[in-house]
């Protein structure tokens, strides 16, 4: 079972993170088969301005970046469509991990020309964003800054769930164990409930039971979904940071 910590404060207001989080998970039952920083990479990547574009000259969908960070500036081939002179964005140098994508940018020539790096888009970075193509950043991001000064620690934990510990199959079941531990209060959800408008198909047809105390009570909930829309970010976030990519909303949400 993976889950990341701000998925699991969603629950819980928990200060501890990394191996010591990793520590009382185990000791608690929960172990921690592996854990790490999502972010590490965004400690090489920095926002940066571009300053000159130029169209490449062996591919027409291709465009030749000159941007800066500040007191460097680099040369980059990107095919996004809303690449514009003065934009923001967020430049990531080879050599650097992707963790959207799960690979480490290479120097290689893109059609003949050699880049420095890359400009990113919101889906490489596991980032949800707006932007139709390379991410767009507004004016509270500061060219030079280092992306991982705008973002908190993410932390990914993996847990080798035992048959016994079916009350931690869920990420609050996991932050109402942990509560107990660390004598903290798990976070209340108000849930609003609504009567359906509709009457359920589903019918519990028990009378072929020998024995009514074999199964004494039996619940269930019918949804009829009207239009299986895309996912909200933030939903589609919590499964891309832990491995599983997003497909529609009825599919994410049993996901």
């Amino acid at each position: 079972m993976k889950f990341t910590i701000s998925w699991l404060r969603d629950h819980l207001e928990i200060e501890e993170k990394g191996k010591k989080l990793s520590n009382i998970l185990t000791n608690l039952g929960l172990e921690v088969e592996g854990y790490k920083n999502l972010n590490d990479s965004f400690k090489e990547m920095a926002v940066c301005e571009i300053k000159k574009i130029e169209k490449h000259p062996n591919a027409d969908r291709l465009k030749v970046c000159y941007v800066s960070t500040g007191n460097k500036n680099y040369k980059v081939v990107c095919g996004a469509n809303n690449v514009s002179l003065g934009l923001k964005t967020i430049y990531a140098p080879n050599g650097t991990f992707i963790p959207g994508k799960n690979f480490i940018l290479e120097k290689k020539s893109i059609r003949g020309v050699l880049g420095d790096g890359m400009l990113c888009s919101g889906e490489e970075l596991n980032i949800p964003d707006e932007s139709s193509g390379i991410i767009e950043l507004d004016s509270k991001y500061k060219v030079g800054d280092l992306l991982s000064d705008y973002l908190k620690e993410e932390y990914i934990y993996q847990i080798g769930l035992t048959p016994n510990r079916g009350d931690c199959a869920s990420v609050r079941g996991i932050a109402r164990d942990l509560a107990a531990k660390i004598n903290k209060k798990i976070i209340i959800k108000h849930i609003k409930n609504q009567k359906g408008s509709y009457k359920s198909q589903i019918e519990w047809k028990l009378d072929s039971l020998e024995n009514k105390n074999d199964c004494p009570f039996i619940i269930g909930r019918h949804f009829k979904i009207r239009q299986n829309k895309e996912s909200p970010n933030w939903l589609k976030k919590k499964l891309i940071d832990i491995g599983q990519s997003p497909i529609s909303s009825l599919v994410d949400i049993t996901n």
